[in-house]
């Protein structure tokens, strides 16, 4: 089942860890003449632990002069319609942010405004909080495929496992609170058929799906799909520590050998609709 209701015609955020598709999906969202997407950004992150309060107007000015040090935006300095909205307000961080990529889009000829913010996931729900109009874009991959493309000794490996599941657990969380607002996407129902899963997404950010979207994600695929897989004995570790948080999100492990089942129902689903979907395994 592919949930494609209730789209949005503001900000798409991209989010998830690294190798699950954010690239492509991004440039491939990129084609479409009225969105401006850019690149993960370091004041998304970094600057929020630097100014929790913008109550003041000097302190949105420092905001402010940090915020245009970092591409892309250093290209709004003397903006004097940004300049004028960090005077007045509103206090809000992300709202802020988001006058700053609203800005920045519309110099670039464009009407919306995305972002791919790579582990944004740990902030989602206060951007959706501070921006009604925004819808994020959560992607993953099965754990044990992703993790090959890291470090393989074992004590890493259970970090960046347990990293994946925390990600994976704040995506079925979100989805519960914002619904529709917030799709977890699979890689690899992109992979196995780019073109309908596209379209879906293409509804899900409230633009029109064409042909250049697929060309464009399949072009920037890394040349390096896969890196040889992991030992039997690293994806059982690997599934042990994801098992509960991937099967909620449909990467259920088989029963007799520890493997991912093989499901590409799931295309794009709500928090709500994976766990239906994961009950309804069990009672079988």
């Amino acid at each position: 089942m592919i949930v494609t209701t209730q789209t949005t015609t503001g900000p798409v955020i991209l989010v998830g860890l690294a190798h699950t598709g954010k690239t492509p999906l991004r440039i491939a969202l990129a084609t479409d003449p009225d969105l401006d997407m850019t690149r993960h950004v370091e004041h998304w992150l970094g600057l929020r632990r630097r100014f929790k309060d913008l109550s003041l107007p000097e302190d949105r000015t420092r905001f402010l002069d940090e915020l245009l040090k970092s591409d892309p935006l250093a290209a709004l300095k003397a903006h004097e319609e940004l300049t004028s909205r960090f005077e007045q307000g509103p206090a809000d961080f992300y709202q802020l942010l988001g006058a700053a990529h609203k800005t920045l889009a519309a110099s670039r000829g464009k009407k919306r405004w995305g972002i791919q913010l790579g582990e944004g996931a740990a902030i989602a729900d206060e951007v959706l909080a501070s921006i009604p109009d925004a819808v994020v874009i959560h992607l993953v991959r099965d754990p044990a495929r992703q993790l090959a493309f890291g470090p393989q000794d074992s004590l890493r490996l259970v970090w960046n496992a347990v990293k994946w599941r925390v990600s994976a657990t704040r995506a079925t969380e979100h989805a519960e609170v914002f619904d529709h607002r917030y799709r977890i996407v699979r890689y690899e129902d992109i992979a196995a058929n780019p073109g309908e899963a596209l379209s879906a997404i293409s509804t899900v950010a409230g633009i029109r799906y064409h042909d250049a979207q697929e060309a464009a994600f399949t072009a920037h695929l890394p040349a390096k799909a896969q890196p040889p897989a992991l030992s039997e004995t690293r994806v059982r570790l690997v599934r042990f520590i994801t098992a509960r948080a991937a099967a909620r999100i449909g990467y259920p492990i088989g029963a007799d050998d520890g493997t991912w089942s093989r499901d590409t129902s799931t295309g794009l689903a709500t928090g709500r609709a994976a766990r239906e979907a994961h009950a309804e395994r069990r009672k079988q």
